[in-house]
């Protein structure tokens, strides 16, 4: 017969230790939202206005962590500095927790076995003995983290002459974590628009959005394969090939069509140049983070004929 506990404290701790990393992570995700709903609904210094009420905090909160940026307010006006940063935190958190999950996955599955290796195991690997998952979220975390400094420190060096030193700097960091998060919040009342003729701003947060989409193992180990192409031996795992090559199809083939659609549409006012770059940059967001560098207003509407 199995002995009672002796108190509640240790049924906690067992039933703690027995959820997996991957149930942990998952489960972040509804104390973090309720945790930023909270702040957004008492935190004193978060408005220029009016405080939003429940469902609409509740709302933007699970957008932030979820980063969807999808959002009933606007973001630019209808919070202080404080209140950007309370959500930025969260689109943070959000943002490491879900590629830290999708990782864990990924590795779960065994990244380094063929598609018939693939298809023929029937249930995940315990990825706790393929790689320490402390380590993992670890090397995921600073790769993230490199990325959105590198990401900050160029979109501020570019937006320097225009806002100044300080205010291009909050801008810089909030849109470089928002854009490698692909949560879409932007600083700016009308998202990128105002960056529409600035085809390097457009390009650094595409790439961010790229990068942050793709993850940290499809990113590493198209790194380690480049660095050994010229070893027979060496070769992509099935998952890394199928994200790099979808994602290059739908980005390319995105940017040619919005290009083809609007060239003298949306686009016809811009030079060659920003032409190229605004259907490129559409493409990117337009795939998973809800940035957008013109007016969706203005985008033609395709009509079947008949």
């Amino acid at each position: 017969m199995t002995p009672l506990l002796r108190s509640p404290i240790q049924w906690l701790w067992l039933r703690w230790s027995s959820i997996s990393p991957a149930m942990l992570l998952a489960l972040s995700f509804g104390v973090l939202i309720a945790f930023g709903t909270l702040g957004l609904l008492w935190l004193p210094g978060l408005y220029t206005g009016p405080r939003l009420g429940l469902l609409d905090a509740l709302f933007t909160m699970t957008s932030a962590v979820c980063v969807t940026g999808l959002t009933v307010v606007d973001t630019a006006t209808t919070f202080t500095r404080w209140g950007q940063l309370w959500l930025l935190v969260f689109i943070q958190l959000g943002g490491l927790g879900l590629i830290t999950l999708a990782t864990l996955v990924i590795g779960a599955l065994g990244r380094k076995l063929s598609l018939r290796s693939e298809v023929i195991v029937g249930a995940p690997i315990d990825y706790t003995h393929r790689q320490n998952v402390v380590s993992l979220t670890l090397r995921v975390a600073r790769f993230t983290l490199w990325v959105e400094a590198l990401g900050a420190l160029l979109l501020w060096l570019l937006w320097l002459p225009r806002f100044g030193w300080k205010e291009a700097a909050w801008h810089a960091v909030f849109h470089s974590v928002s854009a490698f998060c692909n949560a879409g919040f932007s600083t700016f009342s009308d998202s990128l628009v105002g960056f529409a003729s600035a085809p390097l701003t457009l390009f650094i947060v595409s790439s961010l959005i790229i990068l942050g989409g793709l993850g940290y193992l499809s990113g590493e180990e198209a790194l380690r394969w480049w660095r050994g192409r010229n070893q027979r031996s060496r070769r992509m795992s099935v998952h890394t090939f199928a994200a790099l090559l979808v994602t290059s199809v739908l980005l390319v083939g995105g940017a040619v069509l919005f290009t083809l659609f609007e060239w003298n549409g949306v686009l016809r006012s811009m030079g060659y140049v920003d032409r190229v770059a605004n259907a490129w940059f559409m493409s990117a967001t337009a795939r998973t983070a809800g940035f957008n560098s013109v007016s969706y207003s203005e985008v033609s509407v395709a009509e079947r004929s008949g």
